[in-house]
């Protein structure tokens, strides 16, 4: 899934205690290339933002991060503007303040968050070297709306920017270039050596083996698709990788305002994502008690592409496929006029400008809904209940998974790796203290988070939730439940 969070929640992520230093408050490009302590991530771009706010608190020297992104989720004036198919590449860079192995020298993370969670367990599993963004050639403008983001050039920068070539932007969109990681310019290829998904990593795995959440129908890197990610394996392979559940996050629905529509029922919903019903005149407005639409008005639905991690979530949640072995499953059904999206921007695109449509998203980008350029964007409730954090964690809303974080063993990881992951998973998981963040929630009991007991917190930090799928690697098809 890819939302634009991982900017402003690594900003949080890498901003807090304060240490002298010869470096400039915020960290140059040519400083961040030359970064003496470099990392490689990549997957979910819903759970950047739970990544973010993990480690906001006291990762970064207050001032100094930089934050370079090839999908920048503002339209600065220096001409880089969002466009749709825009493939999402990033970097964070910062002097540090923790842990202590790095304090007062600049650590650069490079974060893949394109193509999304398949990305986030295929390639550390497979021990692959995928593309990141290449600060040494990259042409990063500062936006001059955000402090410390700088917008990387891409192929799909409309009418391009001054100085902009072919070596110094990311070549390719996400439909045409994605599924074989073919990009070319501003990027290099690097092993990932920890990995991030929406769910957990059998979700993505194919139907051989142990039946598992997602029946199969999630996992992309069967054929000629994805095959820039190794070998395909089961549920029970991928689940057998060195993994920890690290958060919860909730997701929601959207629509394309010329519908007329604020709320739609569960059981709606899960027909309309099986293509069981098509035409909105066969869908009931709750609102009114009539159809939404007179006539037989197609319903276009703004998929998310396979091996995202949100579709995955909603496939699960709301078909149950995989989820009861002994029982037929409706896999979501790819039907209408668009094709997928390879990004939560792509999607709120596709919803703004498709007459008729509908989509899923993590419940952060609510707050982009009708607000320029998503103008023509209506963020849904379903069965009269709008999607909070909160109203996850009270078990108000079932439209939640849990993140996890996949370790590539593959590689031995030297003494500095070891100590910054020793730091950075136990922190992803200790939301407790971090920041609010819209759409996630901490574990209770997970990385010193205390046990829930039901009171969600009013000091700005984000919520223990009382109600999880697993806590130890377990399968989404768990019901959300006190436990």
């Amino acid at each position: 899934m890819s939302n634009l969070k991982i900017m402003a929640a690594v900003a949080g992520v890498l901003a807090a205690g304060a240490a002298s230093t010869g470096v400039a408050a915020v960290v140059t490009q040519s400083q961040a290339a030359s970064a003496p302590f470099q990392f490689y991530m990549g997957g979910s771009s819903a759970a950047v933002s739970g990544f973010g706010s993990a480690v906001g608190a006291d990762m970064c020297q207050s001032g100094t991060l930089a934050t370079f992104v090839t999908n920048p989720s503002k339209q600065p004036s220096s001409g880089l503007i969002t466009a749709p198919k825009t493939p999402d590449f990033r970097a964070f860079s910062c002097v540090a303040a923790k842990p202590a192995t790095f304090a007062g020298q600049i650590v650069t993370i490079y974060y893949r968050a394109e193509a999304g969670s398949v990305v986030g367990v295929y390639a550390p599993l497979n021990n692959v070297a995928v593309n990141q963004l290449n600060l040494n050639t990259a042409l990063c403008i500062a936006d001059p709306s955000t402090s410390g983001q700088f917008d990387c050039a891409t192929s799909n920068n409309p009418g391009g920017v001054t100085g902009q070539n072919s070596t110094n932007s990311v070549v390719g969109d996400s439909p045409d270039n994605g599924p074989g990681d073919t990009y070319t310019g501003a990027v290099t290829s690097h092993i990932m050596e920890y990995g991030i998904s929406d769910v957990e990593p059998g979700a993505l795995g194919n139907s051989l083996g142990e039946a598992w959440a997602g029946n199969g129908n999630n996992d992309p890197v069967t054929g000629s698709y994805y095959t820039f990610l190794g070998v395909d394996h089961t549920p029970d392979q991928l689940q057998a990788m060195t993994h920890s559940i690290l958060f919860q996050q909730s997701f929601g629905f959207v629509a394309n305002s010329n519908l007329g529509i604020s709320n739609l029922t569960t059981g709606e919903v899960a027909s309309i994502l099986a293509g069981t019903v098509t035409t909105w005149n066969k869908v009931i407005n709750p609102a009114t008690g009539t159809p939404v639409t007179t006539a037989a008005t197609p319903i276009v639905v703004c998929h998310r592409d396979l091996g995202s991690g949100t579709r995955t979530s909603a496939d699960i949640v709301f078909e149950k496929d995989g989820c009861d072995p002994g029982a037929a499953t409706v896999p979501l059904n790819d039907f209408g006029s668009v094709p997928d999206s390879f990004s939560t921007g792509d999607v709120l695109s596709c919803v703004n400008s498709t007459t008729g449509s509908i989509g899923y998203v993590s419940i952060d980008n609510y707050s982009k809904a009708g607000v320029s350029p998503y103008t023509s964007v209506t963020a849904l409730s379903l069965d009269g209940r709008s999607p909070t954090n909160a109203l996850t964690a009270e078990g108000g809303w079932d439209y939640a998974v849990e993140a996890s974080a996949n370790k590539n063993t593959n590689i031995s990881f030297n003494s500095n790796q070891t100590a910054f992951y020793g730091y950075l998973i136990p922190a992803l998981q200790a939301l407790a203290t971090a920041p609010q963040s819209a759409q996630v929630n901490a574990l209770p009991g997970v990385g010193g988070n205390s046990p829930n007991n039901g009171t969600l917190q009013t000091n700005s930090k984000i919520h223990v939730t009382s109600v999880y799928r697993a806590l130890s690697g377990g399968n989404s098809c768990n019901p959300l439940l006190q436990q």
